[in-house]
């Protein structure tokens, strides 16, 4: 299996509304031959008073080809406060992770300090108008017992004590480059908020801008939870700094303004590779000797001995926060949302003894999709007594289960009975007791052994309540990973050999993760119950099941605790897993179609030819097996290839026959969805483009289904200005990789082009076979008519909607030929 695909990214110092220079540079270099790029992340002030340069990024003038995210706004000017305000205004739909978007291709990360994932890396950020409480909201993050770290940090400032490992004989180049003595004082340079930050989220990459300068520090050893290097392993960080946007290039090195990395995504990374050294590696900088000490002189009467200017305003909010009144909210006092919450915990006084469980209310206030077990998870203090968090489907509610009563009752008062997440005001009660009396938790099921499931093939997964929600997914795979690991050692004797026997050749060592939606446990399926009984005594230590041996686990911590058994679930096939996750569709388990010759090609015998509508020299229309909607169609090129119907041979047919389907869609008050799935599939797959028209209200809400899953099943899709980007993207593709492009309608009139490339072996972010058509089923409040088996009539009823869709077709030609 092929390594996970790298990042590219670049990065850049203050723009400060420099935007033309800076979108000719990006074009200049995504079209280059280091490009293309996935994004460009800016640090620094991004706009300033400038309104020629912003308003020619607003009207569409000035454009970037990638994506563009940004952590400090700098000033912005009227038209670009009025797009935060809107996008912050209570009464509208948050913004997808809290991320703005400004324009095309612009974002803004939003908060002052967060930490968050942007095209699959973990990025976390800190604005010089941060305030204490957001710092600290992010350092809690930090202190999650799965957090790794982060990938980027962002921050304006250097931090301080960062000089403390920059040579001196560099730091003399500093203020010569900048004509100043800034870089002298180790102990007062730099922002110490910024380096506690820095210190907690443990980057693999810190850039810095602010002083007009590049600099690249030595890599230094993150400090463990302990606050030594020797604490805990953790990886290197490298620290860059560089000088802002420049209209016009320069070739003085120490004014560099951007720079380009290729990085493989920290959670994707073996341990063994991550943790490994980088040559003349060197000790922290944010360790209580570099610190500064604040007045550790004894000059002032408020004195804080030998603690840093960072912790002591730590320890004063801390203080200022246990004097305030019971009742108080954050930073504001007894105003209506804390009367709410008040009512709503007095309200439960007296609960069962023996509950552990809280009812959390108020999801319909969540449209943007922002909360979620994880995003729950975060806002909980004590969150490391959560059993699990249950969000039903469609539902306002949810529950959140404790250890105990006690843990629960500790988080109800702790919160005034209520959570403020994302600016989502969400209530928290106890939980209806399930019985009168009595224990309120359901009796655990019993275990089932071997012998109760001789012929089993399945073996039951469940996650310890340390895994956060956000990693369920992947950590599923990776036991799925190590289940075949421990099968191919089995098979091959430990040894490594060229003809060593794996799960990619053999498919009796193929093991299959199924996951329950929303939830920590699920299910791994194998080819043959010895092949599970002999997985399930090398993962556990014992043919009847039990805890992953910690000998197993090796750089995967979080599966600590991950127990396995066996279970009598019926075996389940690849497609039971085509839904889209948080969609919740019904399961129903249709036959398989004994078809084996492709559908599509006209020579087959399987083609149904009643289906055609019309056929041109490379390509040609037909209706699908069980269409959504009387007009949904298909556009085929003739040739069976493995390059997609967008660039292939048949390309300019098939985008001559996609325009005359959006106009006769649009001739019929409709819009036209269109998506094309090029990634392989087990059986072969002959490229085809779906078109689906949509009533104009479906289509209006199409985006927003599709923004919402998305950003739930983890597709991260990317949007591309034009054709040409598009076919630049799939003309640059590797072998045995693929793509997932959709042209979702707007209301400019435009389309807007979204593609997600499938990296070659990537089982973890595949994108369903039904995805394109589960998304219409939804936007058009059908979701039983999501998958095409639901959707199957009789042969003469097929014949008729051809033939109508024919006649309506050949109509809308007519006519336009008259035009």
């Amino acid at each position: 299996m092929s390594p996970p695909r790298k990042e590219k990214v670049l990065v850049v110092g203050s723009v400060s509304s420099s935007l033309k220079a800076l979108a000719a540079k990006l074009n200049t270099l995504n079209t280059s031959k280091s490009g293309p790029f996935d994004a460009c992340f800016c640090t620094g002030p991004f706009f300033s008073s400038n309104d020629d340069e912003v308003n020619a990024l607003l009207d569409g003038t000035t454009v970037f080809p990638i994506p563009v995210y940004f952590q400090d706004i700098g000033v912005p000017t009227k038209a670009v406060g009025k797009i935060l305000e809107d996008a912050t205004n209570p009464y509208n739909p948050p913004p997808p992770n809290g991320i703005i978007r400004i324009a095309n291709n612009v974002h803004f990360l939003g908060s002052k300090c967060g930490l968050t994932t942007v095209n699959k890396l973990v990025v976390s950020w800190i604005a010089p108008q941060a305030t204490s409480a957001e710092i600290e909201t992010v350092r809690k993050m930090s202190n999650h017992g799965s957090y790794l770290g982060c990938d980027i940090f962002l921050s304006s400032e250097w931090p301080q004590s960062i000089l403390s490992i920059i040579p001196q004989e560099t730091r003399v180049k500093l203020n010569d480059a900048t004509g100043t003595n800034d870089f002298s004082d180790v102990s007062t340079f730099g922002d110490c908020d910024i380096a506690d930050l820095a210190a907690a989220v443990r980057p693999r990459y810190h850039f810095a801008t602010t002083h007009g300068v590049f600099c690249q520090a030595p890599v230094y050893r993150n400090i463990g939870s302990g606050g030594t290097a020797h604490d805990r392993l953790f990886h290197g960080t490298r620290f860059i700094a560089l000088n802002g946007v420049l209209p016009k290039p320069d070739k003085d090195k120490m004014k560099k303004w951007i720079h380009a990395i290729g990085i493989e995504t920290l959670t994707q990374m073996e341990r063994g590779v991550l943790l490994k050294e980088a040559p003349n590696t060197v000790d922290s900088p944010y360790t209580g000797e570099t610190f500064e000490k604040v007045n550790a002189s004894g000059a002032s009467s408020n004195a804080t001995y030998g603690v840093s200017a960072s912790s002591a305003r730590m320890m004063m909010a801390s203080d200022a926060q246990s004097e305030q009144f019971r009742w108080a909210g954050r930073g504001v006092d007894n105003n209506a949302q804390n009367k709410r919450r008040r009512e709503a915990m007095e309200s439960n006084d007296g609960p069962d003894p023996n509950a552990d469980t809280l009812h959390i209310s108020g999801l319909n206030k969540d449209p943007g999709g922002v909360i979620n077990p994880n995003s729950i998870l975060g806002a909980i203090a004590n969150s490391d007594a959560v059993e699990s968090v249950r969000l039903p489907p469609g539902k306002a509610f949810g529950f959140i289960q404790f250890s105990s009563h006690a843990e629960a009752a500790k988080t109800l008062q702790a919160t005034s009975g209520g959570l403020s997440i994302s600016g989502v005001f969400l209530s928290l009660k106890w939980a209806a007791s399930s019985s009168s009396g009595g224990d309120s938790k359901r009796p655990r099921k019993e275990q089932i052994l071997e012998k109760d499931c001789p012929d089993s093939e399945m073996l039951f997964f469940t996650y310890p309540k340390t895994v956060p929600a956000i990693m369920f997914q992947e950590c599923a795979e990776n036991l799925r990973k190590l289940a075949e690991k421990l099968l191919e050692n089995a098979i091959n004797g430990d040894g490594a050999s060229e003809d060593r026997v794996t799960a990619e050749t053999e498919p009796a060592l193929v093991v299959q993760s199924k996951l329950a939606l929303g939830k920590g446990f699920g299910f791994l399926s194998f080819a043959s119950h010895a092949a599970a009984a002999m997985a399930i005594a090398a993962m556990t230590g014992g043919t009847d099941g039990g805890l992953v041996a910690e000998d197993e686990i090796g750089s995967q911590p979080v599966l600590k605790n991950t127990g396995i058994y066996w279970s009598k679930a019926e075996k389940f096939s690849s497609s039971d897993q085509q839904d889209i996750v948080g969609l919740d569709f019904q399961r129903v388990r249709y036959p398989e179609d004994p078809r084996e010759d492709c559908w599509f090609c006209l020579a087959s015998e399987c083609c149904e030819k009643h289906f055609i509508v019309s056929v041109g020299e490379t390509a040609y229309v037909a209706m699908p097996k069980g269409p959504i909607n009387d007009n949904h169609s298909l556009i085929i090129p003739v040739v069976h290839e493995k390059k997609g119907a967008l660039c292939g041979s048949a390309a300019k047919e098939v985008e001559e026959l996609k325009e005359k389907l959006i106009g006769h869609a649009k001739a019929e008050g409709r819009e036209l969805f269109v998506f094309e799935r090029n990634i392989a599939t087990k059986g072969g797959y002959h490229p085809h483009v779906q078109c689906i028209p949509m009533e104009k209200e479906h289509a209006k809400k199409l985006s927003e289904v599709v923004r919402f899953a998305c950003q739930r099943s983890g597709i991260n899709m990317r949007e591309v200005q034009n054709d040409i980007g598009v076919k630049t993207i799939i003309n640059n593709l590797e072998e045995g990789e693929g793509y997932f492009y959709m042209e979702v309608p707007s209301v400019t009139g435009e389309p807007k082009k979204l593609i997600y490339v499938h990296q070659r072996g990537d089982k973890f972010n595949k994108v369903p076979i039904q995805f394109g058509r589960e998304l219409a089923a939804v936007a058009m409040g059908s979701p039983e008519r999501h998958h095409w088996k639901a959707c199957v009539v009789c042969k003469d009823e097929e014949t008729s909607t051809t033939m109508k869709y024919r006649e309506s077709l050949s109509k809308f030609e007519e006519e336009a030929k008259k035009v």
